[in-house]
């Protein structure tokens, strides 16, 4: 498809009214990409393997040296192998965190695990296989390693990568889109799950194939642009087919999706500038523009009708007739995500113990991974944190108070922005845990948490990492899990419910006095 149909300035024009359609859902989406892998995962690995390996070529030509290709495409083949396992992070987190003395977090140990997993693991590897003894430990060790990441990549970064596709598709032409249409390619009774886990490994796997040759891999990375696109549209288009629709619709427009690249350089540099921050514009930014490509390309292609173009066969991606708020599979999905829900307050009161219950879990654990002891974390000396439960319980039981005496409007008009949801939460939560922390250090002397060191932390009683997982979390919480948990304990009586609710009421209850005047003290529980 040589035929020139599409110029750089327009696609990006039309990219902007695709972001301005759905803003909110689109950052919100960058935002919650970047909290679980670092970045957008729609990247430019091939652009930037191209352009750092010509930077080489340029820089040892320059100074007269010759040129070791065999050590060139060593040093980038680890590269590319790096972020085909981990991901790509760029080294101005840690120096910010180096200047800030940023040092703790769950944010701030997943970007080091991320931007150092590689040299860590051949660090562990070579320490480890200094002795004979230990060389077959090394070996299994570096293969749980790289299965553990080809594993995560395959089974859930390569899905959401097309997920995220649709998104920005679906939000073309619907002005209310969900975030969580994000999991589109996740049905596993409709088989796009395991089409699409196909078709993205068969594609990732020739891409790193081609990437040996340096110059191939940039290339075919153009070639294979458009494959997370046409498998979004329809999940059931085999990886062959759609690996050569790709390529015919990017024949001829390689080197002008190049150079639309570059003309999000300056983007780039003020991303770093700002560690991050603009990314949550220009990352949706840019997916949007590919989106607006994929559609002039598409349309182009069924006109021709090139290779099996009967294929692309989404027309409500496309037309909107009848002038709907979203994709029309969505209706069946909106009642059971709706916020408009009466909660029955013992079921709520159960919430409050679920959820208290599992943050006291998830703190257990995550102590345990961190330096391998089982704590019994918490204020309280039973196996729950109130402070997760209040949370949670707390924002479900404002929703059933305004929907039952406001008639709804007012979630009504929120509802419709998932952005606006996620920033009250967010904000709700930071403020329960500030007091909290502060009424527990005044009445008792003590502190059960401290973020001293993470990044933008107020007094050490909540961080912009913490307030970040609570907003994620607290959305989960009423759009997912509360409903959820209201269909299970729809089916159970009443009375049962109760006597349940009163049972783990009282006993907390006892608990809490009791550590009134026994604090619950010790290693990893208070800090000194």
């Amino acid at each position: 498809m040589k035929k020139e149909i599409w110029k750089t300035k327009e696609i990006k024009k039309s990219g902007k009214k695709i972001l301005k359609n759905n803003l909110a859902t689109l950052v919100m989406a960058a935002l919650f990409i970047t909290i679980l892998f670092g970045g957008s995962i729609g990247n430019r690995t091939g652009y930037s393997f191209f352009t750092e390996t010509f930077n080489q070529i340029q820089n040892i030509q320059n100074y007269g040296q010759p040129i070791d290709e065999k050590q060139m495409v060593k040093e980038n083949l680890d590269k590319v192998l790096s972020q085909y396992l981990s991901g790509n992070m760029n080294g101005f987190i840690k120096e910010y965190n180096e200047k800030n003395n940023v040092y703790s977090g769950f944010i701030f140990s997943a970007f080091n695990f991320i931007s150092n997993s590689e040299a860590e693991i051949q660090n562990f590897v070579k320490s480890v296989s200094e002795d004979e003894s230990k060389i077959h430990a090394a070996r299994a060790a570096l293969l749980i390693f790289t299965s553990i990441g080809i594993f995560i990549r395959i089974l859930l970064i390569n899905p959401i990568s097309v997920g995220e596709k649709r998104l920005f598709l679906e939000s073309i032409n619907y002005k209310k889109t969900k975030l969580w249409r994000i999991t589109y390619p996740f049905k596993l009774r409709k088989k796009r799950y395991k089409d699409t886990a196909e078709t993205m490994l068969t594609v990732r796997i020739y891409q790193l194939l081609w990437n040996i040759t340096i110059i191939g891999g940039a290339i075919k990375h153009y070639s294979y642009l458009m494959v997370p696109y046409i498998i979004a549209e329809n999940p059931h288009i085999k990886a062959k087919d759609a690996i050569k629709m790709s390529r015919e619709m990017m024949d001829g427009n390689k080197w002008k999706a190049f150079l639309t690249d570059t003309t999000f350089f300056g983007w780039e540099v003020l991303n770093v500038l700002t560690l991050g921050l603009v990314g949550l514009y220009y990352n949706p930014y840019y997916m949007a523009t590919y989106a607006a490509l994929y559609t002039e390309l598409r349309k182009e292609y069924i006109k021709e009708k090139l290779y099996k173009f009967e294929l692309l066969n989404d027309e409500k991606l496309f037309n909107n007739p009848n002038n709907l708020k979203a994709y029309p599979e969505e209706s069946e999905k909106k009642k059971e995500y709706s916020l408009l829900r009466i909660y029955d307050f013992v079921d709520i009161v159960l919430m409050f113990f679920i959820f208290a219950f599992a943050g006291w879990l998830m703190e257990m654990n995550l102590f345990y991974l961190m330096d391998g002891t089982i704590v019994n974390r918490g204020a309280l000396y039973g196996p729950w944190l109130p402070i997760y439960g209040f949370g949670c319980g707390s924002i479900i039981l404002l929703l059933n108070i305004i929907n039952r005496y406001n008639k709804s409007k007012i979630i009504s008009d929120i509802e419709e922005n998932p952005f606006i949801v996620f920033i009250i939460v967010m904000i709700l939560c930071s403020i329960l845990e500030f007091m909290t922390s502060y009424v527990i250090e005044m009445k008792t002397g003590l502190k059960y948490w401290d973020y001293s060191g993470h990044f933008m932390n107020l007094q050490g009683r909540i961080c912009l990492e913490n307030s970040l997982f609570f907003g994620v979390g607290g959305c989960l919480c009423i759009y997912i899990i509360a409903p959820f948990l209201q269909r299970m304990f729809s089916k159970i009586p009443y009375k049962t419910k109760v006597t349940f609710a009163a049972i783990l009421s009282m006993v907390m209850l006892g608990d809490a006095t009791y550590s009134h005047f026994i604090p619950h003290t010790g290693y990893n529980i208070t800090i000194k």
